[in-house]
Order: structure tokens, then C-alpha cells, then sequence
């Protein structure tokens, strides 16, 4: 069993696993689902990335291809695991609060093995094998804001995490659902619910799904977070762990790889140079790991402080670093900001007449040998009169998306 330390993630990942808010206390029967990897456009399961080949039995302790087997994972969830619901809402403090709660995982089925897929829906998408159990889940808060039980099954595609994904129901009143209302009243009536246990300890997140209006086939909703499990919010089937767990690349690693001792070098395309400070300040005291097919990622929410000493880049930018956890890891960030000011975007000293917004990219990688490798580019964007081209009669754009500033960075 997991002591009462050990923490738990609960995230989304796919809407077609997820949970109508408000189950009922009666536990329903497993969800007619075969994989955690089907389609994710509709709810009700219509379209799938992948199909169910075959399922087998397997022994406890029998490795799989996933190199973990059933008595690994029993161990890892089996139990009641007490720990404190946090709601952060960000930017409201003042609705802050913090309730005990616990989560009680009990076995509903032998672990078996997933094996083989059919073709996947997208080209380029992978459909693995993996390793599954039926679960009963129960949450209770020791204040009674939340009394819930309803099944769910658990799957692990790596190791180092065991997922835990709620069965769908059709119930809109309960429990949990008042718990996410009262604190998002917009919320819809159907969020998904994830609980994830990193084999290295963890915390959790709560997600609801809110409709986006014109969104596009493939992602009709999207996440906003209510609450979370630990020291480190992680969403997206991401398990918060401590800065020092692991024996490969650990959160301490991945900090001291974006802590630069000396201030860096920028050259920007006009052909100077100047000296560009760069710090990295994380925003929660642990790292949220991440299992995939391929391996697992580590990665640390916070803040990338940018400064050229010519005054030309001063910029504050919210972003994550991230890395494989392998045993020569490159570590990086890439990331865009659009619809921003000049000054918002870190760049104080642009003014040109008719500049809309701009949006910069800001791109730094570290390999193993602590090499060093970046971009920032700021993009203006203006009204477009069209003029000279409806003369000559072709198309034109709305708008002109000229490159204003870029640089190198290096050591």
C-alpha cells in the first residue's frame, strides 16, 4: 500500500475518458471502453484513434513490454491515501482554500495486458499496448463537500505512472459536481477526471473541460484547472514529484541547466551585440513527469527573466523547461506569445506608427555537454491598405507581419 506521503495527480488527458460531473455514490459498472487511446472529438466515443486487438491474462508478476507488471502496479494505487485539496484559482487568492481529503483505490479486476492495435485514426499516431485493471475510486473530504464512488480503470504505458481513468456516467447531480460549480459556476456538466500515482511520489490536479466557441473538430473544450493535490499543480496526464527524485534527470538537474553563472551573448540581425541576462524562476517547489510511448519527460512551470544590457529586450515571459529523462538529456524551451504591446512583449524601445500587437518567439536549448543554443525574434503586425496590390490586381492580406527585432543567443 502507498503511505499517506505519497501523493496523486488527477489530470485530464482525453475528453472520451472523462467523467460526467456529479457521479453517483452507487458504483457503475466498468466504462464500455477498451483503451485510454480512443478518439477524443466526441464524448460518446464515436470516433476512436485506436481499436482493441487483444486482451490476456498475465501472472503477477510477469514483466511486460511496458516493463512494469501487476503486482507493481497494485502496489502503487491499492489503498486509501490521505492528502489536501487545494482550489488556487489563479489570480484570486482571496477564494484560496484547502480541505483534507482522501482516495481510496480498490482492485476490481486482475491486472491484464492490452496487446496490439488496429490502425490509428490520424497518420502518425501511435497505438501502444499497455497494461489495465478495473478500479473502484472513492474521494471523501473530511469536510463532506465531497462523498463520491464510481468505477473507473487503471492503465499504465510506463513504469513510473499508473493512470487512473474515471468511468463516464449520465448522473448530473453530486457531490462533485457542487464542489467544481461553487467554486467555477460556468463549469459544464460533463469534465474529465484523471488520478495518476508516480511511482516517485506525486501530487494531483482537477480539470473541468469549458466549451470554446468555433473551436474546430478536434478540440471542442478546453482545460481550466479547480484544484490540485500537493505542491505542484500538473494537468494533462502529467505527475507532480520532488525536485530530487530520480536517477537520471531530476528537477534539481534541470533548474542548474537554465541557471547561468554569466550573463549570456545576444547578436541581433542588425548585426550588434550586447550581454543578455537570463534567469529561470520556478513557480512550485516540484517538477510534473510525463510518460509517453517513447519514455518520460520532466518538466518545471515558472518564469524566464530576459535583459540586454542595450535596453533593447526586457522581458518576463511565464514558460516551462522541460528534457527526456535520459542519461545524456538535452533540456530546452520553445515557446510564442502574440496580441501583446511591444513593451509587454520585452521590448520597451519599439514605437511604430500603425504596429497593431506583435508576438515574439523565444526559443532556448541546452544539450549534454551544457552547450548553448537560442533564439528571440519579435513579429510587428500592421494594417494592410492593399492599395498597390488592388491596383495591379492581385490578393492581399488584411495584415503585414514584419520581423522587427531578432537575435542569436548564445554563451
Amino acid at each position: 500500500m502507498m503511505s499517506g506521503t505519497r501523493r496523486m495527480m488527477v489530470s485530464t488527458w482525453l475528453v472520451a475518458i472523462g467523467l460526467a460531473a456529479g457521479c453517483s455514490t452507487a458504483t457503475s459498472a466498468p466504462p464500455a471502453i477498451d483503451s485510454p487511446f480512443e478518439g477524443f472529438e466526441h464524448y460518446n466515443g464515436v470516433t476512436r484513434l485506436c481499436t482493441l486487438v487483444q486482451a490476456n491474462a498475465i501472472g503477477p508478476d510477469d514483466v511486460t513490454e511496458v516493463n512494469a507488471t501487476a503486482a507493481q502496479m497494485i502496489a502503487l494505487i491499492a489503498g486509501k491515501h490521505r492528502h489536501v485539496l487545494h482550489f488556487d484559482p489563479p489570480g484570486d487568492e482571496a477564494s484560496s482554500s484547502q480541505t483534507p481529503i482522501t482516495i481510496e483505490i480498490e482492485m476490481a479486476s486482475a491486472p491484464r495486458w492490452m496487446d496490439g492495435m488496429d490502425e490509428p485514426l490520424y497518420h502518425g499516431a501511435t497505438c501502444p499496448s499497455w497494461l489495465q485493471a478495473d478500479v473502484n475510486v472513492t474521494l471523501r473530504t473530511d469536510d463532506g463537500a465531497i462523498a463520491e464512488r464510481f468505477a473507473a480503470y487503471a492503465w499504465m504505458i510506463d513504469p513510473t505512472i499508473v493512470h487512473i481513468s474515471a468511468a463516464a456516467t449520465n448522473v448530473v447531480h453530486g457531490s462533485l459536481t457542487d464542489w467544481i460549480t461553487a467554486r467555477l459556476p460556468e463549469a459544464p456538466l460533463r469534465f474529465t477526471l484523471e488520478i495518476a500515482y508516480a511511482a516517485e511520489g506525486g501530487g494531483a490536479t482537477i480539470d473541468v473541460f469549458m466549451p470554446i466557441a468555433d473551436a474546430g473538430f478536434h478540440t471542442p473544450y478546453s482545460p481550466v484547472t479547480v484544484g490540485y493535490i500537493g505542491t505542484t499543480p500538473c494537468t494533462r496526464r502529467r505527475a507532480p514529484i520532488s525536485l530530487d527524485s530520480g536517477d537520471l534527470l531530476t528537477g534539481d538537474q534541470l533548474l542548474s541547466r537554465f541557471t547561468f553563472a554569466q550573463p549570456l551573448h545576444i547578436e541581433w540581425n542588425d548585426g550588434s551585440n550586447a550581454t543578455l541576462d537570463a534567469h529561470f524562476m520556478a513557480e512550485h517547489a516540484g517538477a510534473c513527469l510525463s510518460a509517453y510511448e517513447q519514455g518520460t519527460s520532466l518538466a518545471i512551470e515558472g518564469t524566464l527573466a530576459l535583459d540586454s544590457d542595450d535596453g533593447r529586450l526586457h522581458g518576463r515571459y511565464a514558460t516551462s523547461i522541460a528534457g527526456q529523462r535520459v542519461a545524456q538529456a538535452d533540456v530546452g524551451l520553445s515557446f510564442l506569445v502574440n496580441g501583446l504591446t511591444a513593451a509587454e512583449a520585452g521590448f520597451p524601445q519599439v514605437a511604430q506608427a500603425g504596429l497593431l500587437d506583435v508576438e515574439v518567439h523565444v526559443d532556448v536549448q541546452v544539450n549534454a555537454a551544457n552547450e548553448l543554443a537560442g533564439s528571440v525574434e519579435l513579429i510587428g503586425r500592421f494594417d494592410n491598405d492593399c492599395t498597390d496590390e488592388i491596383e495591379r490586381g492581385e490578393q492581399c492580406g488584411s495584415y503585414l507581419f514584419p520581423t522587427l527585432h531578432a537575435g542569436t543567443i548564445t554563451r
